[in-house]
């Protein structure tokens, strides 16, 4: 099709615009969208936010985007930029449209953006230099569709360059649409979660892009993914009794010891979960936890669920000791909704291994 444009240079850059629908699809994935723009025109032009330089003469443009299954794409073009303001009268074609869908692969490889990759087996090791500012300029992604909306948590088991903090996302439509968490390396084999559990079956049908920042900005490493799994049940991603969210957690019989290695200035980005149920709510208003931590580290405990919760911070003698959280404030009626409780550490750059020993109610 045809468009022809008047634009003076009185107009502002946004003044003229360009918007086309593709089909609805009937599969989720990736699709790529392309077309020629034969224009009578230079200039600097928006495509989809993006500055696009255009020549006189045909110019040919791809776009790789992500779709759900009775979705469709509106393509956006603007006709000039705010640093070269506008392009003028032009007449301009749109020619071969077309939306094409993209196989999945069935082992999927990561993708560097200002990061490579090598695969050693089923290894990916993501080799980065000079980590940009902003961080996350930079980055190693993997598409997976297989998101469902019973799906309450993923894991990722890696190995980064000790003392790097790396954030890994998944992200769904619209981008917007994303669950975080950050760590830091520890030099060893370690696993990170992204807990999806407070997400609508919507958001999470909608996941697809899995990605892996280092946020050490100016930093050369690499980083080891050695895979990662969904589970629909997050009990289901441990073995221990106390689920570790950037912690690692070992039992020894019935003590478990919860390890964090150099807290974050996001500190509550590392915890520890235990699950609780409380049966008789009229009469149970405190919990006690009975352990040891490291001498002059501070420790937040907390009990929550259903969007209740109460916290309270305690200094750790480096002796075993008991501490006792009270939850009274919180209306009976509400206490049986109450499903597990937190530990935190709350001493930034912090590393060391706390001792639970047992939490009774």
């Amino acid at each position: 099709f045809r468009f022809t444009s008047d634009q003076t240079s009185e107009a502002p850059w946004y003044a003229t615009q360009l918007f086309f629908k593709s089909l609805k699809v009937d599969t989720f994935g990736l699709y790529t969208l392309s077309y020629d723009i034969v224009s009578d025109v230079a200039g600097t032009i928006k495509l989809y936010g993006a500055a696009f330089e255009l020549q006189v003469g045909t110019n040919h443009y791809e776009k790789t985007v992500p779709l759900t299954k009775g979705s469709f794409y509106q393509a956006s073009i603007q006709f000039g930029k705010e640093e070269s303001g506008v392009i003028g009268p032009c007449e301009v074609e749109i020619r071969d449209l077309s939306l094409v869908y993209i196989p999945q692969v069935e082992n999927p490889v990561w993708e560097g953006y200002g990061m490579s990759v090598t695969q050693e087996g089923t290894d990916n090791i993501i080799t980065y230099s000079n980590v940009p500012n902003p961080w996350y300029d930079a980055n190693a992604r993997i598409y997976d569709f297989t998101c469902t909306k019973d799906v309450e948590v993923l894991v990722i088991e890696f190995t980064g360059t000790k003392d790097q903090s790396y954030q890994f996302k998944y992200e769904g439509i619209p981008s917007s649409v994303s669950v975080t968490a950050s760590v830091t390396a520890t030099g060893e084999r370690q696993t990170v979660l992204l807990d999806m559990r407070n997400y609508t079956d919507e958001q999470k049908e909608s996941m697809h892009n899995l990605l892996v920042f280092c946020q050490d900005v100016g930093a050369s490493g690499t980083i080891t993914i050695h895979g990662y799994q969904m589970y629909n049940d997050i009990a289901d991603a441990f073995d221990t009794n106390w689920w570790g969210f950037g912690t690692s957690v070992e039992d020894e019989g019935t003590t478990s010891k919860i390890s964090y290695y150099n807290v974050p200035g996001e500190w509550w980005a590392l915890n520890a979960q235990y699950n609780i149920s409380i049966e008789d709510p009229a009469n149970t208003t405190t919990i006690t936890f009975d352990f040891k931590g490291v001498e002059g580290h501070t420790y937040l405990f907390k009990i929550e669920g259903s969007g209740y919760s109460t916290e309270q911070s305690v200094e750790a003698t480096g002796e075993r000791q008991k501490f006792t959280l009270d939850f009274s404030n919180i209306a009976e009626e509400y206490r049986s909704k109450l499903d597990k409780v937190v530990f935190f550490c709350q001493t930034v750059g912090a590393t060391g291994t706390v001792e639970m020993y047992s939490v009774t109610y």
